[in-house]
């Protein structure tokens, strides 16, 4: 027979029949609090625990250790722990507060309440297995109590326009199970309603699916998670909700397209782009499309300029590591490393406030796009940013990411962070094809800093005008081709607007 002890403070503990539910088992003291959850002498940490569930004559908990082996690569595998009782009334309590701590949902007895999520599922994203993957996910997605409702896609555009119409007072989140594509339509979905404004901090998960993944990648960097689904389903079931900064893309006589994670021109948008008659083959048809291009080496030109984002470290050309700014106020005013909690919440709430302003008035110009400047005409002459432009118009490649990984092979901004407030600006300056060749082969490192001729600066936005008649190339807009590649393009990075499920905050 199990008892039951309650104090104010926020633990409980009691004795259960562990492993058997024959009442000659042994009994064990059992113990939770916010922290672990102890059974004996064994402690399991409740960050690994999405959720409890009754069972006949006791109690399962859903556990998911990060198991590591020598042979094979590190994985959250399902380790249910079950412990049993006659006390209905005793599993009941244990049930709501495991499933309460497991979610950070504050401790109490009452039940934590089941969320309502919107799955969908591009069919034909990455090598098509996006139906495969979440039917071996949807089970740690239910056992955190998340009722999903699945929504397969048929066609190009469906997930915007859904979205757009959609009663989201009925639905607590929304789970991507598709590429980085599906994740920038859904964006401009939110942005296409009357009440963007506040449908936008509607938040959202991702099952990557696709070829490139760089939004689950850089979830997964940052919460030093493997690189692999079912992490992802482990994020998206912990419910942590985290801000995600949301980047915004203009170009004369067309409306802003919003998106999340990268910009790419020059070699790495050829091979993005061109390589989507390769979908077939994954994840492998950007290394087959990338020897391809080094073989038929080319150079890019265009003008470049940004505004710099101040109070963060830059990183200085021709090292591999980070340098800090000489500034003294540079770290009273970074909000990675803001010591102060209180105050660093306030900072990015003034930071929304200035986001969704920024955005209102970008919004408000899109609806006249005809009084928007012509392709001839720089729209950096009339803003009162401080535009530092890059003596040089000869490129190899240029990347902007709003993340640490553009995908799960590359690693291009090592200390970025979901919600920093920055672009990373990367470029490759001059005609260089060993250059290129190095960049390429030490992407997956992060080290490709290396070369003095790469650069990387920590930006606000930039502005981007090729010059497309001495040479064609692409702009890669969120991994998707622009319409217009021959005009300029602005990138700007628009501080916690969107939310998403995510790690903890280191």
């Amino acid at each position: 027979m199990s008892s039951y002890t309650h104090s104010p403070q926020p633990w409980c503990s009691g004795t259960f029949r562990v492993g058997s539910r024959n009442k000659r088992a042994r009994e064990q003291f059992v113990k939770l609090n916010k922290g672990s959850l102890s059974i004996g002498r064994r402690n399991y940490a409740t960050d690994d625990i999405v959720g409890a569930s009754i069972m006949k004559g006791g109690l399962r908990i859903h556990y998911y250790p990060l198991r590591r082996n020598c042979c094979t690569r590190s994985e959250r595998r399902y380790a249910p722990l079950e412990i049993f009782s006659e006390d209905q009334r005793t599993c009941d309590v244990w049930s709501n507060r495991i499933n309460r701590v497991a979610r950070g949902l504050g401790w109490s007895d009452k039940p934590a309440p089941l969320r309502k999520m919107v799955v969908y599922i591009n069919p034909k994203s990455g090598s098509g297995r996006a139906r495969s993957i979440f039917r071996k996910q949807r089970s740690i997605l239910e056992r955190a109590g998340i009722q999903l409702n699945v929504a397969v896609t048929s066609r190009a555009g469906q997930v915007r326009s859904e979205i757009a119409n959609m009663n989201l007072n009925k639905v607590d989140g929304f789970i991507i199970c598709s590429g980085d594509g599906l994740v920038m339509e859904y964006i401009n979905g939110l942005m296409d309603r009357p009440d963007w404004e506040t449908s936008i901090r509607k938040p959202f998960g991702i099952l990557p699916c696709g070829s490139g993944n760089g939004l689950a990648a850089s979830l997964r960097e940052e919460g030093r998670e493997p690189m692999s689904p079912a992490s992802s389903a482990y994020i998206i079931a912990k419910q942590n909700v985290r801000d995600l900064d949301m980047c915004s893309f203009q170009q004369p006589g067309l409306k802003p397209i919003y998106g999340f994670l990268s910009m790419s021109w020059g070699l790495i948008s050829d091979i993005d782009i061109n390589s989507e008659v390769c979908r077939c083959m994954g994840k492998a048809r950007f290394t087959a499309y990338a020897i391809t291009r080094l073989c038929c080496h080319k150079s890019y030109y265009g003008d470049l300029k940004y505004v710099a984002k101040n109070g963060l470290y830059h990183i200085k050309a021709g090292s591999g590591r980070n340098s800090r700014s000489d500034s003294k106020s540079s770290t009273r005013q970074g909000i990675a490393h803001s010591k102060n909690t209180h105050e660093n919440n306030n900072e990015k709430k003034s930071q929304l406030k200035k986001s969704l302003r920024d955005l209102r008035s970008l919004q408000q110009h899109s609806r006249v796009i005809v009084n928007q400047p012509t392709a001839s005409t720089d729209p950096c002459v009339d803003d009162d940013e401080d535009w530092v432009k890059v003596p040089t118009d000869t490129f190899t490649t240029l990347w902007a990411v709003n993340m640490s990984r553009p995908s799960e092979e590359e690693l291009l901004a090592r200390n970025a962070k979901i919600d920093d407030g920055v672009i990373h600006l990367s470029y490759l300056q001059g005609d260089s094809w060993c250059g290129a060749l190095c960049g390429l082969l030490r992407l997956e490192t992060g080290s490709f800093m290396i070369d003095s001729n790469f650069k990387q600066i920590q930006v606000e936005k930039f502005y981007l005008q090729t010059h497309y008649s001495r040479q064609p190339s692409i702009y890669s807009l969120d991994g998707e081709e622009s319409k217009d590649n021959k005009s300029w393009v602005i990138m700007a990075v628009h501080p916690g607007v969107l939310r998403v499920f995510g790690p903890k905050q280191q």
